[in-house]
């Protein structure tokens, strides 16, 4: 029996999964923001049953903007994570994780960029199932 280890910590029996696993990438862009997402995984041959570390980075390119980004994790099998300080300096910053899920379900993933005000904070979605 193999134990699987993750990030910060956290562990697996591989007894008790048909294991596959690794890092995970979604990403989306809109006007000239670029929001990536990593998150490490079990997925027991029906659905992915366990969320490990999840990170993110931002890259802004060339536009202005702080360092309050939002960021919404929902998962329908799952705790809905979010934050609205996410850094937008093109490194990796954690961002969650580290829970069980119950079922095949939707993830929904947004980013919504922090620009200089006046100028309205663009926003991208991705979903996908797991």
């Amino acid at each position: 029996m193999a134990l699987l280890v993750f990030p910060g910590g956290a562990s697996a029996s591989s007894s008790q999964f048909s294991v596959t696993s690794g890092p995970a990438y979604r990403h989306c862009a809109t006007a000239g923001f670029h929001g990536e997402l990593r998150f490490w995984y079990v997925y027991n041959g029906e659905y992915v049953r366990y969320v490990g570390r999840i990170e993110y980075r931002i890259n802004k390119g060339t536009e202005s903007g702080g360092n309050e980004a939002n960021i919404w994790w929902g998962d329908h099998a799952g705790p809905g994570i979010q934050t609205d300080a996410a850094i937008q300096d093109n490194q990796w910053h954690t961002f969650g994780g580290d829970y069980y899920r119950s079922s095949r379900a939707e993830v929904d993933l947004t980013f919504q960029f922090d620009r200089s005000w006046p100028i309205p904070d663009p926003y991208c979605t991705v979903s996908w199932f797991m």
